[in-house]
């Protein structure tokens, strides 16, 4: 009987053991998997940095580009508004040399 007890408390150490084994190793996988998934958040945390910065710069360069626009834009309209300021006292000063001409013509005839 002491015999039997021996035989199985050395087998209750063996399987201490390896149960001790599996758990070191099991601890050993355990941290290979969350390096794993760590080294993944950070590839993903570069890459969604990388599209922000690439984002944020094509945004810029369209504002740029759009503001550029806007300023040709309103330089276009400030010329043909003066050209048209032009246009319009030109025409004015030619109303009033007929008007002037037609009365004169009308005088002339009196």
């Amino acid at each position: 009987m002491e015999e039997d007890l021996a035989t199985s408390r050395a087998d209750i150490d063996r399987l201490e053991r390896e149960q001790a084994r599996q758990r070191t190793r099991q601890g050993e996988s355990d941290r290979a998997h969350a390096a794993a998934l760590a080294q993944r958040d950070a590839e993903r945390d570069t890459a969604v940095t990388a599209a922000r910065q690439e984002r944020d710069a094509a945004v810029a360069a369209a504002r740029e580009d759009r503001d550029a626009a806007v300023a040709a834009a309103r330089e276009d309209r400030d010329a043909a508004v003066a050209a048209a300021a032009q246009t319009q006292a030109q025409l004015d000063d030619i109303r009033k040399k007929v008007s002037n001409w037609k009365a004169a013509q009308r005088a002339l005839f009196e």
